[in-house]
């Protein structure tokens, strides 16, 4: 019954990934949707769900394989550009400018929004703070609003020093904070854990997930910030919301998490939502896997990873 089912919703949403930007795919590979192999590129930000799906897919499919490959954002952009990319995931959607470039290049692009993350930012334990996104942007700048001397990123930053440097100079203002450049999460992690003068950024997925025993030893060893509401309303010792579950039972002007909840409601000052772009040209492996992505079971997968669903799945209640 479920193989059935999944296998029609498999199918509906291969056809509205088609219909998204109204191209014709034609073209011959080695894979179809649900059988071959095919080189995918994410943004190494979402590496931990990502390798949830993957091996939740190639369960499904035995005969299918997906090869990831993570990069930083700048890196995902200019391999597109050079048309060396068949898949893809980008925590940004494209503008008509950008598919018209890709247009004249012969670049075919279907896409569709997959989920919504955040920008997590860590603390140590020792440092207990619930900055404003206002403090945060001028410490960024160079200002000593917060008692922190650097902020350690994975990679380079990518998408969300871009964010950074949009908000910054929007108040004609320029990056001035020192930057650590961490070769992964864990070390990002340890810069923090270990040294109270440094604040960190994640993707929310490295945190997130209540059912993964690396997800919550990570989230034990630091402080998940919290931003302070855009009120100056404050509820006195509000409860922390669950990271995977919205919590509905909080007064509003509570400090806000970078968790699902707060995701769905627009709350949390750096929400990135993440699209998939399929550019093969024809429909191959890369239409299966984002079809499977934004079908019910990959949603649920990853809700329950504390990311939120762009297609949230809703429980069936049968009446007897």
């Amino acid at each position: 019954m479920f193989n059935r089912s999944f296998l029609y919703a498999l199918g509906l949403v291969s056809v509205l990934i088609s219909s998204c930007l109204d191209m014709n795919h034609r073209g011959a590979g080695n894979d179809i949707p649900t059988k071959g192999e095919v080189t995918m590129h994410f943004d190494r930000s979402d590496s931990f769900v990502i390798e949830q799906l993957i091996h939740q897919f190639e369960l499904e499919y035995p005969q299918a394989k997906i090869n990831p490959v993570y990069l930083s954002h700048q890196e995902l952009l200019e391999l597109l550009n050079k048309g060396e990319i068949k898949g893809v995931f980008l925590h940004r959607s494209f503008t008509n400018d950008d598919k018209t470039v890709l247009g004249k290049k012969n670049i075919k692009v279907r896409s569709v929004m997959v989920f919504k993350s955040s920008s997590a930012f860590i603390s140590n334990k020792q440092l207990d703070i619930t900055p404003s996104k206002q403090q945060i942007i001028d410490w960024l700048a160079g200002e000593n609003t917060i008692a922190a001397q650097s902020l350690a990123l994975y990679g380079k930053g990518g998408r969300f020093l871009e964010s950074i440097d949009s908000l910054l100079k929007l108040q004609g203002k320029v990056l001035k904070r020192k930057i650590r450049s961490c070769n992964s999460p864990l070390v990002v992690i340890n810069q923090v854990k270990t040294d109270p003068q440094v604040l960190g950024v994640l993707g929310l997925n490295w945190l997130s997930d209540d059912g993964d025993s690396l997800s919550l030893a990570l989230r034990k060893q630091v402080n998940v910030i919290a931003f302070a509401p855009e009120s100056s309303i404050r509820v006195k010792n509000p409860p922390k919301p669950a990271t995977s579950e919205a919590s509905s039972g909080i007064a509003a002007f509570t400090d806000v998490y970078p968790f699902q909840s707060q995701i769905a409601d627009k709350s949390y000052p750096f929400i990135e939502p993440v699209w998939g772009y399929d550019v093969q040209g024809y429909s191959g492996l890369v239409s299966g896997f984002l079809s499977f992505v934004c079908s019910h079971p990959g949603q649920v997968l990853i809700k329950k990873s504390g990311l939120y669903p762009a297609l949230p799945p809703h429980r069936t209640i049968e009446l007897q």
